[in-house]
């Protein structure tokens, strides 16, 4: 008689004493709404933080959080928030 599950299966379950495995255990891919607020207060404080690449955010003052680098700048793409290149300014004409 054939159960239709591999040996495999059958040593997970006889190691881990379950029958079914636990789902991996990922970085979250959202944030809650009072956390963007958090992110948006220091990123408004100073002008070193505005100066700082969105995606070093999660890396650095916001790794805490535990999500994903692109995370981040795309929750504060929801709220509006760009970041470009600033331009120089053209020279001044006498």
């Amino acid at each position: 008689m054939q159960l239709g599950i591999s040996r495999g299966q059958v040593s997970y379950s006889l190691l881990h004493r379950t029958i079914s495995p636990e789902k991996r255990k990922r970085k979250s891919s959202r944030l809650k709404a009072n956390k963007v607020d958090q992110i948006i207060s220091y990123i408004g404080s100073s002008p070193e933080n505005r100066c700082q690449k969105l995606l070093e955010l999660a890396s650095g003052p916001f790794r805490h959080l535990g999500v994903r680098e692109q995370v981040i700048p795309r929750e504060l793409a929801k709220r509006g928030y760009q970041q470009h290149v600033a331009r120089l300014k053209p020279p001044e004409s006498q």
